[in-house]
């Protein structure tokens, strides 16, 4: 009976353990808090689930976008479900060094309870280490993630073509030269207002000429009629009954 007893007991202890790393324990990485109850004591307690893996620690995400786009940085394990009590994640950002690590000062992005952010309209000096902390309301840290982030630079524009204008002769005058251009300009004035006056004084020429045609024409039509007026009357006849 003792025998089967002591059997009994080392496969539970067994079963225990298998339990315990896979049911009880389900986080691969981090640190998880399980509410449990004591079957001696019939209290409850938690029971720490420390990783195998380095502690905290749940991996490096690389990620690639063009610039003026957007990603999304995830820290979300199935795991965090079964945290005991609230939590926040923790976002912050490692800019500006070349050897990046994941040592170092981060600035602080945002504190959020969701466990993804969403950086929009992305600029090529964004890009750098991004840190993800899982934290309860005491402050401890449950589980660490880091994503590598690399921004595309958009192609540059094709520069326009600017023509240069040819260098002036070796001892060429710029100050001769405008002066012909003010007296080609002046010339071309003057021109322009005798052009003018000339093209007045012929249509007011032309309207005189034209006024005395006319009356030259009405003084001659007067004669004409003042000549048969006078035939008539020499005549005697009368010019109804003649016709």
């Amino acid at each position: 009976m003792i025998n089967i007893v002591e059997k009994g007991k080392r496969i539970l202890q067994k079963h225990l353990k298998i339990f315990a790393a896979h049911g009880l324990c389900p986080n691969k990485c981090g640190l998880l808090y399980q509410r449990v109850m004591n079957c001696t004591s019939c209290q409850y307690g938690l029971f720490t689930c420390q990783s195998a893996t380095p502690p905290l620690d749940c991996g490096e995400h690389h990620l690639e976008a063009d610039e003026g786009e957007e990603v999304v940085l995830d820290c979300f394990l199935c795991w965090h479900a079964l945290v005991v009590g609230q939590t926040e994640y923790h976002y912050s950002w490692h800019p500006g060094e070349k050897n990046l690590s994941h040592d170092g000062e981060y600035e602080v992005l945002v504190v959020t309870k969701e466990s993804k952010i969403v950086l929009n309209q992305l600029k090529v000096n964004e890009e750098d280490m991004y840190r993800c902390l899982l934290q309860d309301k005491k402050g401890t840290t449950l589980s660490r993630m880091y994503f590598k982030l690399k921004v595309n630079p958009l192609p540059s524009t094709t520069p326009r073509l600017i023509v240069a204008l040819p260098s002036l002769p070796s001892g060429y005058d710029t100050t001769l030269h405008g002066l012909q251009r003010s007296s080609l300009i002046i010339i071309l004035i003057l021109l322009t207002v005798l052009s003018i006056t000339g093209s007045l004084v012929i249509i007011v020429n032309l309207r005189v000429s034209m006024k005395w045609q006319e009356e030259e024409r009405d003084r001659r039509r007067g004669e004409e009629g003042e000549d048969v007026e006078n035939i008539e009357l020499m005549s005697g006849c009368d010019p109804k009954r003649h016709e």
